[in-house]
């Protein structure tokens, strides 16, 4: 079989790093500069064995859309006896995150994990995953 969807991110789940419920849509809080533990599962699919990647999580706000903050780099380089069902020099691997958010300010934010293919110190973007979620002041 031809392998043509390569090196992608195939699902992404966040849970909080406490309880393991999903993630909110919606978060509610009366204080800022407060951390978001959370856990990022991420399912590649397509990857090669022995390859430098790197996942990078970065979040921006709607008050400040022009500054991306970056949150981690995690660099990814798997043995070929941890990827599934390994094809055409391509297999599959999920990964678990634990990593906290630090909140500090009121907003609707965009949170972004991207996969890049690193050589010579060099990333290239293969793909990208975004989700959305809001930081309210606690109603009364």
């Amino acid at each position: 079989m031809k392998k043509r969807f390569l090196e992608k991110i195939r699902s992404v789940t966040i849970t909080h790093q406490t309880d393991h419920t999903p993630m909110l849509f919606v978060y509610e809080t009366d204080k800022l500069s407060v951390k978001l533990p959370l856990t990022f599962e991420v399912e590649l699919f397509n990857i090669q064995p022995n390859t430098d990647y790197t996942l990078s999580l970065r979040y921006t706000t709607s008050e400040d859309e022009l500054t991306s903050h970056i949150i981690s780099n995690t660099t990814v380089n798997l043995p070929e006896k941890r990827l599934g069902e390994l094809e055409n020099g391509y297999g599959h691997s999920v990964g678990s995150f634990n990593i906290p958010i630090l909140i500090e300010e009121y907003s609707d934010y965009e949170l972004t994990i991207e996969l890049y293919k690193t050589s010579n110190g060099i990333g290239k973007l293969l793909d990208s995953y975004t989700t959305y979620f809001t930081v309210e002041k606690t109603h009364e």
